[in-house]
């Protein structure tokens, strides 16, 4: 694999990992310092639906603007959302309120994020002139990344949980992956994020 390719990967597994790792600490966080389970069911529906909305115009946002720019900016999102919650935790104090609004801000980075980013490997490819087939075995490699880290995001997230506990501080480990991720984004050459104009 070239250096963009490796770069390419370690974004897309960073950002993955990060977010496996907040689906489990953060409902419990919520549970935790709201002691509500209803609280937890609250946030998790608004997040959802947030989401679920963002990603029907995700598509649109990709199409129009650099992917490599709005998975940066998207991962970049997550992060700053994601660091919020030990610094409002120690100066306000975390609220159900508090919960919602910033797990709706992350729910904008998540969906535009992993859209931009899958569709910039065909044109990482072109960039490369990379052989035949060379797409179709990334898109391989691609999902088969995707699949494990389904399981060991969370399962990390689990062993965080074990080690330290529930806390808003361990909420900077997926903030680091996330911002990470944006970072190495940016050694992408930025052309492979240009949207080419339809010939339709």
């Amino acid at each position: 694999m070239t250096r963009h390719t490796l770069a390419y990967f370690g974004s897309y597994c960073l950002s993955l990992l990060g977010n496996g790792i907040a689906s489990v600490l953060f409902p419990l966080l919520v549970l935790a310092k709201t002691g509500d389970v209803l609280a937890a069911g609250i946030v998790a529906t608004a997040t959802t639906g947030v989401g679920a909305v963002i990603g029907v115009f995700a598509g649109v946002v990709v199409d129009r603007f650099n992917r490599r720019t709005v998975s940066i900016i998207s991962d970049t999102l997550s992060a700053l959302s994601v660091a919020a919650l030990p610094v409002v935790d120690a100066v306000w104090g975390l609220s159900l309120t508090w919960f919602i609004a910033l797990g709706v801000l992350g729910a904008f980075g998540d969906v535009p994020g992993l859209t931009a980013r899958e569709s910039m490997l065909p044109r990482l490819v072109a960039h490369q002139r990379a052989r035949s087939g060379a797409l179709d075995r990334l898109v391989g490699a691609r999902e088969a990344l995707s699949g494990v880290l389904l399981i060991v995001g969370p399962g990390l997230g689990g062993l965080i949980v074990w080690l330290a506990g529930v806390s808003s501080a361990a909420m900077w480990i997926t903030a680091g992956t996330s911002l990470a991720a944006a970072l190495v984004t940016l050694t992408l050459p930025r052309d492979i994020g240009t949207v080419l104009a339809s010939t339709a």
